[in-house]
């Protein structure tokens, strides 16, 4: 591998003491129906949509000189749109976060957090506290990671476990989900299509199912690309520093001694598989989700990897499996995680 050319910046994790995640539960939907949408006809709607797009302005999604006024902004066709995109989010975060909550009875959880890699739409009300209202958590800071792309729920976890260093006890809820709002794509070039998903799991001090080793986060520049406007070339290139990356990590790291340490990484595209499963195929395990594994579900992408080998029993007592967010543009992230078969969700 040829050496990486531009600069890096990676978060070390700054967590003291054990960790450990558990009660992991992600939403498996039947069939994606917005997959019958056209391309053709979503472009369409984006165009129509006046006062929908001027809500993404601040984003940075929109072209700011053909901006709508704000009296299109607030329409009545504009807020039935915002408000039906955010209700299928809402949704998705309750079928994850209540599952979760409902085997952690008689624990105390701190802080409630919405990850997400994709932006909701700008509501009074965010998401994650018309959450926070459904499941009537009072005594439970409520907020939102994002901005960190796939590695959103890192970041947040990097954050907690410093933050909860010093406490006896402690649990947090983490609420990884998406939902693909206009005018964020669903596809770009040929990568994996992006759908909507949702995984909600706890972190505490507390002994339970998976141990949390280590993470890192990287970050780099994309060289001023925004990701919906890169071209083909430019974004394969940046799939390749991606790779890269990841063999460096892999190949300048020591793992367990149960053999090649198993390894699932973010379904990003069918040539961001192939390349990283040619380059490390005698390095580690690497396991390819079955369950849809030509989509993209965001920041909880690489956790729908982790339920089905936790349910198909392919994990053994102190197995080490490392979990890699991977995007959209320039950002990376590990989460090395160890088993611990006696111990169940819940315990």
């Amino acid at each position: 591998m040829r050496a990486l050319c531009q600069a890096t910046k990676t978060m070390e994790s700054h967590i003291k003491g054990p960790i450990f995640l558990s009660n992991l539960e992600v939403f498996r939907q039947n069939g994606f129906l917005d997959a019958v949408v056209s391309d053709d006809e979503r472009e369409w709607h984006e165009r129509q949509s006046e006062g929908y797009l001027s809500l993404f302005r601040g984003y940075g999604l929109c072209d700011t000189s053909a901006a709508q006024s704000s009296e299109k902004a607030s329409s009545p066709t504009a807020a039935a749109e915002r408000e039906a995109g955010n209700e299928r989010l809402l949704e998705l975060m309750k079928e994850t976060s209540a599952v979760v909550l409902s085997r952690m009875e008689g624990t105390t959880i701190g802080h409630m957090v919405h990850c997400h890699e994709w932006n909701p739409l700008p509501e009074m009300l965010p998401p994650i506290m018309q959450l926070h209202k459904h499941l009537k958590m009072k005594k439970t800071l409520s907020f939102s990671v994002a901005d960190q792309g796939s590695a959103a729920p890192l970041a947040c976890m990097e954050w907690l476990g410093a933050k909860e260093q010093d406490k006896e006890r402690w649990s947090s809820l983490l609420v990884c989900s998406d939902r693909i709002q206009y005018p964020q794509r669903r596809t770009l070039h040929d990568t994996y299509r992006r759908e909507d998903a949702s995984a909600s799991f706890v972190i505490g001090n507390e002994h339970r199912e998976f141990q949390i080793v280590d993470l890192n986060i990287h970050t780099w520049s994309a060289g001023g690309a925004h990701f919906y406007e890169i071209d083909a070339a430019a974004y394969e290139a940046l799939e390749m520093q991606m790779v890269m990356r990841i063999f460096s990590y892999f190949t300048s790291n020591e793992f367990g001694a149960n053999g090649p340490v198993k390894v699932i990484i973010q379904h990003v595209s069918e040539r961001f598989l192939k390349t990283v499963g040619e380059q490390l195929q005698e390095v580690v395990d690497l396991y390819i989700r079955d369950w849809e594994p030509n989509v993209n579900f965001g920041c909880s992408d690489p956790l729908y990897g982790l339920v089905e080998l936790r349910d198909k029993q392919l994990l053994q007592a102190e197995d080490e499996v490392v979990l890699v967010f991977a995007g959209p543009l320039g950002v990376l992230g590990f989460l090395r995680l160890k088993y611990d078969l006696h111990l169940k969700a819940g315990v």
